[in-house]
This record gives C-alpha cells, sequence and structure tokens, in this order.
C-alpha cells in the first residue's frame, strides 16, 4: 500500500525548525513546504500585511497536491496569517478576534482584568500622539510602556520619570508608524468592539512593573477544550534580565502551578480561543504571594519543542499541525529519557571579535559522549559581538545548548562540560 503524505505548509519555515519537524513522531507521513520565509516575515513587520498574505495566498493556489495543513511558529505576521488562511481551506482555525485577544497588548488587558483581575497588573491605553499624554496618565512610575503590538521588545522601555516618559513618547512617535502600518492592515479584518476601534498600531500601553519568578503554562485549545500540557521555568541571571536558562519542568510548587493552570483555562475559554496553541508568561512574586499574567503568546514557543521531546518524548511542534488536520492534539507524557531538561544560553559580557568558533568536529566529539545535546552557533568567524541582534543590555548570546538530566546537579555539571567542549575564541 502506498503511503500518500500529508502536505504541511510552514510559513516562515527555517532549517532549526525543519530539523525539530523531522523528528517528530508521524514525521514520514508529512512533506513540509515553507510556505515564505523568514526574511519575508521581517520585511512584513515594517511593510505591509497584505503583501505577504497575497503572496501566500498565491504560493497555495499554484501548488497542484492537496493542502492538508497550514501552521505557524513564529509571531506577527504569521501567526495571524495561518487561521485566515486556514479558514479560507476549511481547516479548524481560530478567529481573529480570539487572536487579537492575545496578541494586542491593550485589549488582551481588558480581556484579562474580567476574568482574573486578582492576576493582572494595572494598565492604561498611551497615545504618544496625544499633547496631553502625559497629563492623562494614571499609572504612577516606574512603568513600562510598549506599543500595543511589536516584536523583539521593540519600543519597550522602563519609564522612571516625567522626563523619560516625554523622551520616550517623542522617540515612538517617529519609529512606530513602522510597526503599525502593516498591524493596522490586520486589524481591519478583525470584528473589534466599539472601545477598540480607536486603539490602532499606533497606540502604546503602559503597563505597572511586576516582579518574581518567571515561567509560562503551555496548552492549546482544541474544539472548546482547554489543555495545559506543561510549565516551563524561565531562569534569568542575577541582574534580573539577562535570560539565562529555560527548565522543563517547573520547580514551582504544585499548588503555585496548579492556580496558573486554572487561571490559563479560565483565560483562554473566556476569549473564545479554539483550536489553536499558546503559551502564558506568568510571574509568581512568592513573597507576597501573588500571581500575575505577564501575557498570552497565540503560539507554542519555538524554544519549548526540545525540552517536551528530552523530557516526553515528543516536541509539542506536533500539536498545531494535528489540529490543522482535525486530529487529536494531544502528546505523550513523561515518556522521554530524562527527567529534567534545559535551554541553555551560553553568554559573554564584553564586547569582543569572533575569531574562531566550535568546528563541526568539535560539536561531533560533544554528540559522541552526549547523544542528547542539541548545539546551536549564534555568532559566525569575523564578526563583532555588539553586531548581534540585541535582546539585553548586558550580555551577548553566542550560542545555545539544548541538554536533558535526571537531576539538578547533573544538568549544572553537564552544562559546565559541554561549554569546556565548544571553543570559542573570542579577542
Amino acid at each position: 500500500m502506498v503511503l500518500v503524505k500529508k502536505n504541511i505548509f510552514v510559513i516562515g519555515l527555517d532549517k532549526l525548525n525543519l530539523s525539530e519537524l523531522e523528528q517528530l513522531p508521524h514525521a514520514k507521513e508529512y512533506n513540509f513546504h515553507s510556505l515564505c520565509e523568514k526574511a519575508d516575515l521581517k520585511q512584513a513587520e515594517g511593510g505591509s500585511f497584505k503583501k505577504i498574505l497575497d503572496m501566500c495566498r498565491g504560493r497555495l493556489k499554484e501548488f497542484e497536491g492537496s493542502i492538508d495543513s497550514i501552521i505557524a511558529y513564529w509571531d506577527f505576521p504569521a501567526e495571524a496569517i495561518a487561521p485566515i488562511l486556514r479558514k479560507e481551506y476549511e481547516m479548524p482555525y481560530n478567529t481573529l478576534e480570539s487572536l487579537e485577544k492575545c496578541e494586542h497588548k491593550f485589549w488582551s488587558r481588558k480581556a484579562q482584568m474580567k476574568v482574573i483581575p486578582e492576576n493582572t497588573p494595572r494598565f492604561q491605553k498611551v497615545n504618544p500622539f496625544d499633547d496631553d499624554a502625559v497629563s492623562k496618565l494614571e499609572i504612577g512610575y516606574p512603568f513600562w510602556l510598549k506599543p500595543v503590538n511589536s516584536f523583539s521588545s521593540y519600543l519597550g522601555f522602563k519609564i522612571n520619570n516625567e522626563k523619560e516618559f516625554k523622551e520616550n513618547l517623542e522617540i515612538t512617535k517617529k519609529a512606530i508608524n513602522d510597526i503599525a502600518e502593516p498591524y493596522n492592515e490586520l486589524l481591519e479584518k478583525v470584528s473589534l468592539p466599539y472601545d477598540m476601534q480607536e486603539v490602532d498600531g499606533t497606540h502604546c500601553i503602559a503597563e505597572e512593573i511586576i516582579a518574581g519568578e518567571m515561567f509560562a503554562t503551555c496548552g492549546y485549545v482544541y474544539r472548546r477544550e482547554v489543555n495545559v500540557y506543561g510549565a516551563v521555568d524561565v531562569v534569568r541571571l542575577e541582574n534580573n534580565s539577562t535570560l539565562s536558562r529555560l527548565n522543563y519542568p517547573t520547580r514551582l510548587s504544585e499548588k503555585t502551578r496548579q492556580r496558573a493552570v486554572e487561571a490559563t483555562n479560565k483565560l483562554m475559554s473566556s476569549i473564545g480561543y479554539d483550536n489553536a496553541a499558546f503559551h502564558v508568561e506568568w510571574m509568581f512574586d512568592e513573597k507576597n504571594d501573588k500571581l500575575w499574567v505577564v501575557e498570552i503568546n497565540p503560539r507554542i514557543s519555538q524554544s519549548h519543542g526540545e525540552l517536551f521531546r528530552l523530557v516526553d518524548s515528543s516536541s509539542d511542534m506536533s500539536i498545531p499541525i494535528n489540529i490543522a488536520l482535525d486530529r487529536d492534539p494531544a502528546i505523550p507524557y513523561r515518556k522521554g529519557d530524562f527527567k529534567l531538561a534545559t535551554k541553555y544560553y551560553i553568554r559573554v559580557k564584553e564586547d569582543a571579535k569572533v575569531e574562531s568558533i566550535p568546528s563541526p568536529d568539535d560539536i561531533k566529539k560533544l554528540n559522541e559522549k552526549y547523544p542528547d545535546v542539541v548545539v546551536s552557533i549564534k555568532v559566525k568567524e569575523g564578526q563583532m559581538l555588539s553586531d548581534i541582534t540585541v535582546e539585553d543590555s548586558y550580555t551577548y548570546c553566542i550560542g545555545e545548548l539544548y541538554l536533558g538530566a535526571e537531576s539538578e546537579d547533573e544538568l549544572l555539571n553537564k552544562i559546565k562540560e559541554c561549554e569546556s567542549m565548544l571553543p570559542f575564541k573570542l579577542v
């Protein structure tokens, strides 16, 4: 009997995505196709949403085989294009309205305040083009100022006083249209409630600063049923800003984890979310026993897939595929090779020139000792570290490791040994 493979179209497919997808349990049943390149998505961030959407439509129309699943693992515009196309091809899809109750930061906060007010920090909308924006501020300093939709923390500022507020409003006014224009093209397709119709992509949100241990609840909604399948810890360095590791499963108490799961279920059910994966970011302030919602991401995290594979035996990258195919998206639980898994970021503090990086032979030797370890080199020879896209103000990430272990001590020792086997020469 000849196996007829399903055609899976991935918006912004890259080599790392493809490598993980090819390791999925049923990967032999699929043909993976790139619906557009990652570079196309980058252009859409400051260009035209309609243009990239029409390009994807054109490629699907030209395809001669069956179109079985359309998925996205990136944020805007990819996560908005996927449900539009899935609806057009009569696949299970999520509505744009419920998507935007995640993506649109102000709309999302309003939705959170309705159902989990005890977990929602104070917030208010800010129109940077309003001459009276400063006098209308109700939140006390310090606070975060962010566009209602952005990427990679672009135009996100910590505001400590009125002077900084005025200065950063001016910076925002000069740059926000670049990201607002494509986002507003999407909002034209969304049925906005009356109180949201004027809060377009040129607006910002001011948010109370919250503190605590950060983690994420990972889940999906399929046929209106919410399922949270894991929680991942976000471990930061001493400066409390720089990302050090992602750990799975969470080390939070079962009581705290259950609080977050219950709040997640309530929140995702209330916004009408369906037929899509998500991960909700939280902060737990242990001293004050406060659980704060940071944001809702309407997709899986690409950083989590390998963690689930190491501990549970399968990446959660299968979930969007199976939902689009109208199949049960559940993944195995605790059937992997390890009790713990981590994504570790190899960082240095000082700027330098990259003279040499670990060779394929170096990585091969590491994998001979630790076959489970996945190595990703983030720099190139001859590159200045200061040319790396900045993700924080304190360090430079030169590589990433995924690895598993049976205990926290074993995990830390394994990280240390792997780092020593990867010779970076920085001058």
